[in-house]
């Protein structure tokens, strides 16, 4: 957006001059981090449920049994997956806003891995 020729009355200005770089530290980057957080535990969950789908649904045709029957591993996998999502809402929800940017983007990076672990190759049927 450009802006040619544009005069704000004082009046209307959201700030004083020279405080526009405090005003969004305080007022636009919390929501922006809450905002991405938010996205980050979405990826979380939607990955857990997922993961949790694929180890009901996915079957040793040998023993007759799930994936998640037959490997502890992999149910153990899926607990840490949910531990570390309900971490992120906890913090979300006690919104330390800095922090909780951050722990997101470290949780679903953890949690989304450890999903392509435990599903494997599912999801690329042509490899």
């Amino acid at each position: 957006m450009t802006l040619e020729d544009c005069e704000i009355p004082s009046e209307l200005r959201l700030t004083e001059d020279g405080a526009g770089f405090k005003a969004m530290l305080e007022i636009a980057l919390p929501p922006f981090n809450l905002g991405t957080a938010a996205v980050a535990l979405g990826l979380c969950r939607a990955a857990v449920a997922g993961t949790a789908a694929h180890l009901k649904s996915a079957r040793f045709e040998h023993l007759g049994q799930s994936l998640g029957e037959s490997l502890p591993t992999l149910r153990a996998q899926l607990a840490a997956m949910q531990i570390d999502t309900d971490g992120l809402a906890a913090r979300i929800d006690d919104l330390v806003e800095l922090e909780t940017k951050a722990a997101a983007g470290e949780a679903a990076i953890a949690v989304t891995s450890a999903a392509m672990r435990a599903c494997g190759g599912r999801h690329f049927p042509g490899t």
